[in-house]
């Protein structure tokens, strides 16, 4: 008899794993976090606890999302545009999407000691590089709006902000974006004698 696998686990392999551990590890702790809220409190970006010794703080609050629609929008966007990374920007290079997320991971880090937490809207990260990296392609979004990909960060912050979110975190977020771009792919074509930094 030959063993059959289930479309669950097929589903689950096919997903690069990368993108695989963001989006369980993003589903776990979220579904956890609402029977047991304690879990939150031990995953939220707080400097003194992190200067204490606490330092998965750096990480963890990237998983950590409300349950709710904007939740499954979020594991939505991360699936999609993460896969769309890891397969085709990064060409499968595992150790080169991995140093891309911690890198800007660290950016954010840094920016929330300063400005506050901007974890919550990461994913603008990966809708950023992967609008530039694929410009002209025409999205849809609701309502049967249709744009071109390089407006769709710019669309998502106007939507955010209209349905109330504050408009600061999510530039800043494009803004390091951007840096990783600009390091990745201007300073090499402008200044070739430069080390590459990224």
């Amino acid at each position: 008899m030959q063993y059959q696998e289930s479309s669950f686990s097929q589903f689950f392999y096919s997903i690069p794993i990368v993108t695989r551990v963001l989006f369980f590890t993003t589903l776990s702790f979220s579904v956890v976090g609402v029977f047991y809220p304690d879990l939150f409190y031990l995953c939220y970006f707080d400097q003194e606890q992190i200067a204490s010794g606490q330092i998965w703080r750096l990480f963890t609050p990237f998983f950590c999302q409300q349950l709710g629609f904007s939740f499954l929008i979020h594991l939505f966007m991360l699936y999609n545009f993460s896969k769309e990374l890891e397969e085709e920007y990064f060409n499968k290079d595992t150790t080169d999407y991995i140093f891309y997320l911690l890198f800007n991971f660290c950016l954010l880090n840094t920016f929330s000691v300063f400005v506050g937490p901007l974890h919550y809207y990461f994913i603008s990260l990966f809708v950023y590089t992967a609008s530039r990296a694929n410009p002209n392609s025409i999205v849809s979004l609701s309502f049967g709006i249709t744009l071109r990909r390089m407006y769709l960060p710019w669309a998502l912050v106007v939507l955010n902000f209209i349905l109330g979110a504050p408009i600061l975190p999510q530039i800043l977020i494009i803004l390091i974006a951007h840096f990783y771009y600009f390091l990745r792919h201007v300073i090499p074509v402008h200044y070739p004698t430069l080390p590459r930094l990224v």
